[in-house]
C-alpha cells in the first residue's frame, strides 16, 4: 500500500526520525464469543477502504482507555466494558504519526446490534480483511487467539464462561457474519 511508511515501534522501542508529536488514538478491540467488532472506512478519510476497529483521538483531559468507551458508543452505539490493554504501537503514515492504544473490550450488551458500517467478524475472518499497517501485528495475534480475553483463558488452561443463551444466541450479535 503507497500510504504507508514502514516506520513503527512498539512501547519498548525509541521514535527516532518523527518530526511531530503522534496523535494519541484509542482503539476498542471489542470481542465476544470469538467475534470481533470491525467498520469499514469511509470514502474521504484517510485510510478510506481499510478496515478498523472502533476508535479515536483522545481528547484532552481523558485517558486512552476513557476514549475507547466514548469512541466506540459514538461510532457504534455500543456500551462497552474495557477488560485490559492489549498494548501500543507507533506508526507514521503520510498523513501524520499515530500512537494507537489497544484495548480488550466487551460489550455490556451482546445482544444490540451496532451502528453500520460496523459488523461483528468470527476471528479467523480478521485476517481476510484489510487493515492499516499499524493493526497488522495486532490483528496476525487476535486472528491466532494470542491476544483478547479468548486468547488468556486458552493461555491459562480454563473455559470461558459462557455468555447468555436464548433466542439469536449464540452469536447474538445482530449483523454478525456467520
Amino acid at each position: 500500500m503507497s500510504s504507508v511508511s514502514s516506520h513503527e515501534r512498539r512501547d519498548d522501542d525509541v521514535t527516532t526520525g518523527c518530526a511531530s508529536k503522534p496523535t494519541a488514538i484509542a482503539i476498542a478491540v471489542v470481542e465476544h464469543e470469538g467475534r470481533y467488532l470491525i467498520g469499514q472506512r469511509g470514502p474521504d478519510v484517510p485510510l478510506a477502504g481499510m478496515w478498523e476497529f472502533p476508535g479515536g483521538k483522545v481528547h484532552d483531559g481523558e485517558s486512552p482507555e476513557q476514549a475507547s468507551v466514548r469512541e466506540c458508543r459514538e461510532e457504534t452505539g455500543l456500551e462497552i466494558v474495557v477488560r485490559s490493554p492489549l498494548g501500543r504501537v507507533t506508526h507514521e503514515y503520510e498523513h501524520g504519526t499515530v500512537e494507537l492504544f489497544f484495548f480488550d473490550c466487551a460489550p455490556v450488551d451482546s445482544t444490540q446490534a451496532p451502528r453500520e458500517p460496523f459488523r461483528w467478524v468470527v476471528r479467523g475472518e480478521l485476517s481476510r480483511h484489510a487493515f492499516p499497517e499499524a493493526n497488522r501485528k495486532i490483528v496476525e495475534r487476535l486472528a491466532r487467539g494470542e491476544v483478547g480475553q479468548t486468547g488468556a483463558a486458552r493461555q491459562q488452561g480454563t473455559a470461558r464462561k459462557p455468555g447468555p443463551s436464548g433466542p439469536g444466541y449464540p452469536s447474538g450479535l445482530g449483523n454478525a457474519d456467520k
